[in-house]
């Protein structure tokens, strides 16, 4: 069986608290963890890059993974930029009988991986500033997106209060466990997790 090609996006960029160390920490842990499973590709959009380059690798690409800071309930501007510029007509999407089914990149999955200074409360609780909408909700420009150009999604992850209650130790073991169940089991289903 043909070896599956994984793209990582790191969106992240530098801007008050937010660094970007956490989405770094993210992504190498989300290599280190799938390199003998996947191809894998990266681009981080805060160093640049070339489009050209950059819509080659979605073209090579099975899964394209996301990682990213939400910045004002969205997506960091550098990473709206790349995607401006890469997601190019006729590369990405054409024209259509109906609007939004005119996707170039059908058969590729995506998934979201952010990073939230809110707590997981506000989204549980109606009562509480997301008045109980769930992150994907929150995030539908983004996903819409991606279905725009043909793409699937895979469950998403989120990483919550990350400036004022990291619990790096407990973030590293969930994300390791989404990305086994997300994408190590979906080609080897037989996979078990181990437990270091």
């Amino acid at each position: 069986m043909k070896t599956q090609t994984l793209l990582l996006i790191n969106g992240a960029e530098s801007r008050g608290v937010a660094q970007g160390q956490l989405s770094q920490t993210l992504i190498e842990l989300a290599s280190n963890e799938l390199q003998n499973h996947f191809n894998i590709l990266q681009t981080t959009v805060a160093d640049g890059y070339n489009v050209r380059e950059e819509q080659e690798k979605f073209k090579q690409a099975d899964v394209v993974l996301f990682q990213y800071p939400v910045f004002w309930f969205s997506v960091p501007a550098g990473l709206k930029a790349y995607m401006d510029e890469v997601y190019e007509h006729g590369v990405f999407f054409e024209g259509s009988d109906r609007y939004g089914e005119g996707g170039l990149l059908r058969g590729k999955r995506y998934l979201l991986s952010t990073t939230w200074n809110a707590p997981e409360e506000a989204f549980l609780d109606k009562a509480h500033f997301f008045d109980g909408r769930l992150q994907k909700e929150v995030l539908v420009a983004m996903h819409k997106a991606q279905q725009y150009v043909g793409m699937r999604p895979l469950a998403s992850f989120a990483a919550f209060d990350v400036v004022a209650n990291p619990r790096l130790d407990k973030l590293r073991e969930s994300w390791r466990r989404h990305l086994h169940q997300e994408l190590i089991k979906q080609i080897e289903p037989e996979s078990t997790l181990e437990i270091a």
